[in-house]
């Protein structure tokens, strides 16, 4: 089985989870605009947990580093260069696509470090949790 058929599997498992708890979910991911309740609302039922998230949504920034802070991490999917150095500079944890296969690089100054579960067998989204740490000083790229 390949990472990326890894990657997918863990993703449906993720959105089964997701289907089965009663939040407004569909009411989250309508529009272009993050809605706030329902953001507050993942955010609560995070408690405890170590939950995790990417948004190309019009963002709230101190909603996304209020529920950062909270413990319901938000990784701002960045689509260029100027977006990520922005984003990490307001201390949000970023991710973004590269081409670049070396683990680890520095782009528009921000370090960034190439996901496991893309070059090991051994390491799938479940185990590693680097997307689920809003503390890094690092973004992550895939």
């Amino acid at each position: 089985m390949s990472n990326k058929t890894k990657i997918i599997d863990v993703l449906d498992e993720v959105a089964q989870k997701l289907n089965s708890i009663e939040l407004p979910i569909a009411e989250f991911i309508r529009d272009e605009n993050i809605d706030i309740d329902s953001l507050n609302a993942l955010v609560k039922a995070n408690k405890g947990k170590k939950g995790f998230t990417y948004t190309h949504k019009k963002l709230n920034p101190q909603a996304l580093i209020d529920a950062n802070k909270n413990g319901f991490t938000v990784n701002v999917s960045c689509d260029n260069i100027t977006e990520l150095k922005n984003f990490h500079t307001m201390g949000l944890p970023v991710v973004m696509i590269s081409n670049n296969p070396v683990k680890v690089e520095f782009i528009n100054d921000v370090k960034m470090v190439r996901c496991p579960a893309e070059y090991s067998d051994k390491v799938n989204c479940e185990k590693c949790q680097l997307c689920a740490d809003s503390t890094r000083d690092y973004g992550i790229k895939f």
